[in-house]
């Protein structure tokens, strides 16, 4: 059975990736962060406000450990993201995907669909 050729516009439904993360009303790039912490957690004798920093970071990533915060708080290249959805959700095509708004293997939904 032969499909017939489409083109897809992906990422669809205006999916978007975070790059920048809410420090106060300040957003900043998640690369600095990570070399923040990084810088933090190899210094000798880090300031009150750098603890202040990596404590903040302990919660949002949730972990406690040096070493799981800096892999955490690793971003991925946009180009595997896309990819990753294209093959999950069959550029789009899936049924989970149209109807369950899954892209990549994890079910969601709108609260408001359901009443």
């Amino acid at each position: 059975m032969k499909r017939k050729a489409k083109k897809v516009s992906f990422p669809p439904m205006g999916i978007t990736f975070p790059t920048k993360f809410l420090i106060g009303s300040k957003p900043i790039k998640f690369p600095k962060l990570r070399d923040r912490a990084k810088r933090i957690i190899n210094s000798r004798n880090p300031s009150a406000q750098d603890l202040v920093f990596l404590d903040k970071m302990y919660k949002k990533f949730k972990t406690d450990n040096n070493r799981e915060l800096l892999i955490r708080m690793k971003t991925h290249p946009v180009s595997i993201v896309l990819a990753q959805a294209a093959i999950e959700s069959a550029w789009g095509e899936s049924r989970f995907f149209k109807k369950g708004n899954n892209i990549f293997g994890m079910w969601s939904y709108n609260r408001k669909s359901l009443e």
